[in-house]
Order: C-alpha cells, then structure tokens, then sequence
C-alpha cells in the first residue's frame, strides 16, 4: 500500500514534469518564430537600404562624376572617426554648449546643467564635418 502511494506521487510528479516540459517547448517555439519574424524583417531593411545606396551611387556618379573609389575613401573616413577601422558607424556624442552661457553640456540635455536654458538636442545622422 504504501509502496503503491509512493509510486503513484512519483506519476503524478512524472506527469506535472511532462506538463512544464510541453510549455516550455511552446514557448521556446513561440521565441524561435518570433526571432524569425524579426530576422525577416530585417533582412528587407537591409535589401531595401542596399537599394538606396545603390540608387544614391548611380545618382552621384551619373549627375555628378562622383567615382565609387572617392564614395570608399569617404567611407573609410568617417569609419575613422571613432578612431577603429571597423566598418561600423559609432558616433562620438560631442558636448552641447548652452546658447545663453556657453558652458558644455551632455550631449543628451536638454536643458542647460548651470542656467537652465533650453538647448535644442542635435542629430547625428548629419552631424557637422570636421574642421
């Protein structure tokens, strides 16, 4: 009797295992098709912006003389300027100065840090050539 009471808690513990290892492999599932959905979708961002940078390069070259080695060259330098020739764009987040006091600030803020005025928050994405 008592062995039997043992053995049916070892089922039951058997079957509550079984129960947490089915939901686990759904939710693993439901990753795995969101991870695909995700990758999909970025691998159309990039074949659509490998569109438009090849439509950017023929439009330089064609309206404007620009060649593809003058197109590498700059892309070699504003690889640089994190200072890694590494093929990727890391902006250097330089410091706001404050239009009423001058001093620097984050390059985050959006207020000044000392007076309070407001400073307008900059892109990157066109951010001002090097002197």
């Amino acid at each position: 009797m008592l062995w039997e009471i043992f053995q049916m808690n070892r089922i039951e513990r058997a079957k509550s295992d079984a129960i947490d290892a089915k939901q686990a492999a759904r939710d693993a599932l439901c990753d795995t098709r969101e991870l695909q959905t995700k990758v999909r979708n970025l691998e159309q961002q990039c074949e659509r912006l490998n569109l438009a940078l090849m439509a950017l390069a023929e439009i330089l070259r064609d309206k404007l003389g620009i060649t593809e080695e003058q197109i590498e060259e700059k892309l070699e330098e504003i690889d640089l300027r994190d200072g890694q020739l590494d093929g990727k764009y890391r902006p250097v987040p330089e410091p706001s100065r404050c239009p009423a006091c001058a001093r620097p600030n984050a390059p985050n803020r959006k207020s000044c840090l000392y007076c309070g005025t407001q400073i307008s928050v900059r892109s990157n994405l066109f951010p001002e050539p090097p002197a």
